[in-house]
């Protein structure tokens, strides 16, 4: 199966494939608190206590950062996204495999804010370009009130953009 490769490249696919791994289980762990986060917004509503979609959505939003370490000082609020100060994001490009995603990020709840049509971001982020220093940040909710894919179109173009100069100032 693995022909002439080197040890090297063995190593690297087999941590990659844990870390997807890792990455999966834990989505799974996110829908389970989606559905958990569901059933008590229903338990609310049955009992008088109405609560707002995008509130129960947001508390049940959740990422799996790089090596399942979250970053200290991550953006936060409404917003807010990126990586903390003296941090940069992290790609695919960067060699380091906790970061398998080619932009650095990537949609970890939709459905979000008061327009339904806001989203939040979880970001791969790292320090001084050191492997041993990633970390994740779940941002804010972005695009909270957008209300039309026109908005979410320019707001994700928006979050593209800084992501690749975030990235770029980790290169140099």
């Amino acid at each position: 199966m693995w022909g002439r490769s080197s040890p090297d490249k063995i190593d690297k696919y087999i941590a990659d494939a844990s870390d997807q791994t890792a990455r999966r289980i834990s989505r799974r762990e996110g829908l389970s608190k989606m559905l958990r986060g569901t059933a008590a917004v229903l338990a609310g509503v049955a009992a008088g206590q109405i609560v707002s979609p995008s509130a129960a959505a947001a508390q049940s939003c959740s990422c799996v950062p790089p090596r399942g370490v979250y970053c200290s000082g991550c953006p936060s609020g409404p917003e807010q996204r990126g990586c903390p100060s003296g941090y940069a994001v992290c790609t695919t490009s960067s060699g380091c495999s906790p970061c398998i995603y080619a932009s650095g990020y990537w949609t970890a709840c939709t459905g979000q804010g008061s327009g339904g049509h806001g989203y939040r971001v979880c970001y791969d982020c790292w320090r001084n370009s050191s492997c041993g220093t990633t970390c994740g940040c779940l941002s804010g909710v972005l695009c909270g009130g957008c209300r039309t894919p026109a908005d979410v179109r320019a707001v994700m173009a928006s979050v593209e953009q800084e992501a690749q100069l975030s990235a770029r100032s980790a290169q140099t």
